[in-house]
Parts: C-alpha cells; sequence; structure tokens
C-alpha cells in the first residue's frame, strides 16, 4: 500500500527514533510532523493522541503537553481520520515550539474503533 510506505519514508527520512521512552516510539520537529500527518491522509488511520517530548541534549523526556482526539459514538471513519489530523495539525502548529529540534511530536495512531466517546 502506498499509504504506509510513504509514512515508513516520513519516519525514516524525518523521524527520530527515541528508544530511551520505549520500542517503536518516534519523534519529529514540526515540519516532519505535518509531513507525517499528510502521509497518513486517506489510508484510514487517526491520529487518536500526540504526546510532546523535549531533548535534554540527547535525552528526550515527555512533557505533561498532550493532545487527544477520540471517536465519537456514530462518526464514521472516515471523518474521525480527517477530524483527528486536523486537531492534530491544530495542535502542532499552535504549540510554543523554537524551532531548534529541542520540541518533538510523538503520534499515536489508531486504525479501529477504540477509544469512541460520547458526543457532548
Amino acid at each position: 500500500m502506498l499509504g504506509p510506505q510513504r509514512y515508513a519514508d516520513v519516519v525514516e527520512s524525518h523521524g527520530r527514533r527515541l528508544h530511551e521512552l520505549g520500542p517503536g516510539v518516534v519523534g519529529f520537529d514540526r515540519a516532519g510532523a505535518i509531513l507525517a500527518l499528510d502521509s497518513l491522509n486517506g489510508i484510514g488511520v487517526a491520529i487518536a493522541r500526540g504526546e510532546v517530548v523535549r531533548m535534554a541534549g540527547e535525552r528526550p523526556d515527555y512533557t505533561t503537553d498532550v493532545w487527544r482526539c477520540d471517536r465519537i459514538v456514530g462518526e464514521d471513519q472516515d471523518h474521525y481520520c480527517r477530524r483527528s489530523a486536523r486537531e492534530a495539525e491544530e495542535f502542532i502548529h499552535s504549540y510554543p515550539d523554537p524551532g531548534d529540534g529541542e520540541v518533538l511530536y510523538v503520534l499515536v495512531i489508531s486504525s479501529g474503533a477504540e477509544g469512541l466517546r460520547r458526543a457532548a
């Protein structure tokens, strides 16, 4: 599939593996995170949440800054995927990021119905 391969290519070219935080954890700077979001567009995955990591030298540390996007009961998967990507992009663009590579964004993707919530 082209979509998953595009994401894998973005991870390889723009991601930073953060083994200290767990297996498979990848952080992106702002531009890389936006590319990663774009690479996931249209392939049926949602950005369930995201976490901000600050680099202290070579050591990554999670901050308490996170975003979450749960699927609303009755929301179809396509709408959820688009909404979650939009909310992730808005968070990333609004986050106070000095642009020096110290701030990284970890995307947590979801392809199923987990995390359903009732509409408010």
